[in-house]
């Protein structure tokens, strides 16, 4: 591998340098000290059998917002009764909560992602609602977009080409295979550079969807806005 020019190091020395660390079990505790601020964690946390772990992930800078994405559709339901059966309120004291998948009807609506959560995972674990950023779906497109890239922004660190880093993103996967409305055919939700984008998917209900997107240097993050077939 060195012949080749890569750098073989410690697994103390990548947990420390590393900007992304791939892992597929959850980390241990020694392994969240080392890791660097800033840096990206990918793994399978398992979060309701993990509480100890996100709790630790989220004080390592307990000034810092941590920051959630929370997935669409039928996926989170159980993930937000188990957070709520076990989970201590304290350890949402500074996360902010953002959407990777959002219906464009009004917040009030059965088919709202942001009213599953509510009901689900705020109330019952009384969130304030300033640490709840939804997506402003009343709002005209172009308002609701800037709105919502905004204050992304404002919670979040970028990469050098201005996507936001988000901490943690729930991703859930649709009956055709879709994940965070990447839909088959879709080349443009690839070849955009917005934080948030304008879809029209495959159901007659429009969504709105955030997305990590894995380029060759970077993982950045988009928010997709789906719209209704004409």
């Amino acid at each position: 591998y060195e012949e080749a020019g890569a750098t073989v190091l410690s697994a103390s020395d990548v947990w420390a340098k590393a900007d992304i660390i791939l892992k597929i079990r959850p980390p241990q505790d020694d392994e969240v000290e080392l890791a660097r601020e800033g840096a990206t964690l990918i793994s399978l946390i398992q979060p309701a059998q993990n509480g100890d772990l996100l709790e630790r992930l989220a004080k390592r800078d307990a000034g810092r917002p941590f920051t959630v994405a929370l997935s669409g559709g039928r996926t989170p339901r159980l993930l937000y009764e188990s957070v709520v059966e076990l989970a201590r309120p304290s350890v949402f004291d500074n996360v902010h909560f953002f959407w990777g998948d959002e219906r464009v009807v009004p917040p009030t609506d059965d088919e709202s992602n942001f009213k599953l959560a509510d009901l689900g995972l705020f109330r019952p674990l009384r969130i304030p609602p300033g640490q709840v950023h939804r997506v402003q779906t009343e709002r005209s497109e172009t308002e609701a977009v800037q709105l919502a890239t905004d204050e992304l922004q404002q919670f979040t660190d970028s990469q050098a080409d201005g996507q936001p880093v988000i901490d943690l993103v729930f991703l859930g996967m649709g009956e055709d295979a879709h994940v965070a409305s990447l839909f088959p055919g879709d080349t443009g939700a690839i070849e955009s550079q917005a934080v948030y984008r304008a879809v029209t998917g495959p159901k007659s209900v429009p969504y709105t969807h955030l997305r990590a997107h894995e380029t060759r240097e970077d993982f950045v993050c988009r928010l997709l806005l789906e719209k209704k077939k004409q």
